[in-house]
């Protein structure tokens, strides 16, 4: 478009704000595209705070979207967000058995408080291992006009935090790790589980206590391993190195490292497992070597997320279980009240089943 022509330009959009109003309609986006000379698709993209649209082309459309009575911020196009507006959850794996029952408890908490609510299932950045949505999750995401973004087990990266901050999109990150300075998120602290895992031990009476976690170099798991070793020393219970394993994630692995530690000169009367996956592959070690639980060993798995499966055991664990409901309402309190930054560490609820007892005595 010449720029001699900005005036006519803006003359012919008055003249459609005009017939807008008397039909008590505002200019469509067609309209405005028509006298902006570029396709709807673009005005949508300005309109909505997509990245993909050249600064100048940006710069002219938001203009004329002011003068049309759209929502203008710092001189580009926003959207309305109302508040019990739409709600976007991405996950990962949403069949797994923690992702599932922690997306139930967001929607039915959505749904409470009157969200639309949309799921998205994303296979991250980085394939299975990765931990953040992809770029062309955030692409569709707002396509869609959310108000609010809820990730369960995945983490923002910088550039998604920059864009939910500069388009006014209340983002919360649920379970995944420990967050950024100005992220809102929602976790069950790991130090505070390995800590309340091994207290409720030595409160049984043991002081020989084992604890068997993950690669050193997920953070995650060092947090869970310093809570554990806090709990001991504050009862003032010499920690021995060898009590103390970083070891892989497969069951073998655990298995193998449950069974070494038994074979110690001086064994340990407990052990806390990292997560639930650790504690199965143990308790299947020692049933196989005829060991009784808790009479010969009591076991305490610091992450039960697989609920129905920690109650398959024989006998069933005690555990460390995330409050997902509690989760999802603190996550939504999060959200409803726009903070830009905030950290809530919701604390995990521990379930005293049969697989932990006093040193030597069957429960």
């Amino acid at each position: 478009m010449r720029r001699g022509g900005t005036g006519r330009v803006f003359n012919a959009l008055c003249k459609v704000i005009e017939v807008a109003q008397s039909t008590s309609r505002p200019p469509t986006l067609g309209a405005v595209a028509r006298i902006a000379g570029v396709s709807i698709s673009t005005v949508s993209k300005v309109l909505n705070g997509r990245p993909d649209v050249a600064p100048d082309t940006r710069v002219r459309v938001a203009a004329l979207l002011g003068r049309a009575g759209y929502p203008i911020a710092d001189g580009q196009a926003v959207r309305r967000r109302e508040t019990g507006g739409l709600v976007e959850v991405v996950a990962n794996r949403l069949d797994g058995p923690t992702t599932s029952r922690l997306l139930r408890a967001v929607c039915l908490e959505a749904c409470a408080r009157g969200f639309g609510v949309v799921v998205t299932d994303v296979e991250p950045d980085g394939g299975p291992s990765g931990r953040r949505p992809p770029r062309r999750w955030l692409e569709a995401m707002s396509a869609r006009s959310a108000g609010a973004v809820i990730s369960l087990l995945l983490e923002f990266s910088d550039a998604q935090l920059a864009y939910f901050d500069a388009h006014a999109i209340a983002a919360c990150a649920v379970g995944a790790g420990r967050p950024q300075a100005r992220e809102c998120a929602v976790l069950v602290d790991e130090r505070t589980r390995g800590h309340t895992a091994v207290r409720h031990l030595l409160d049984l009476g043991h002081t020989r206590i084992a604890v068997v976690a993950g690669p050193a170099n997920v953070p995650g798991q060092q947090r869970l391993v310093d809570g554990c070793i806090d709990a001991l020393q504050a009862a003032e219970v010499r920690t021995d190195d060898e009590y103390v394993l970083r070891i892989g994630r497969t069951a073998e692995d655990y298995s193998r490292a449950a069974l070494g530690l038994l074979s110690l000169r001086t064994p340990p009367t407990a052990i806390a497992f990292a997560d639930h996956c650790a504690a199965l592959g143990a308790c299947a070690a020692f049933a196989s070597k005829g060991l009784r639980i808790p009479g010969d060993i009591s076991v305490i798995c610091c992450d039960g997320l697989q609920y129905e499966r920690a109650n398959a055991t024989d006998p069933p664990l005690t555990r460390l279980v995330q409050p997902l409901d509690e989760m999802a309402r603190a996550a939504m309190d999060l959200m409803s009240a726009h903070r830009a930054a905030a950290v809530l560490d919701v604390p995990a609820r521990l379930v005293v089943r049969g697989s932990t007892a006093a040193p030597g005595r069957a429960a």
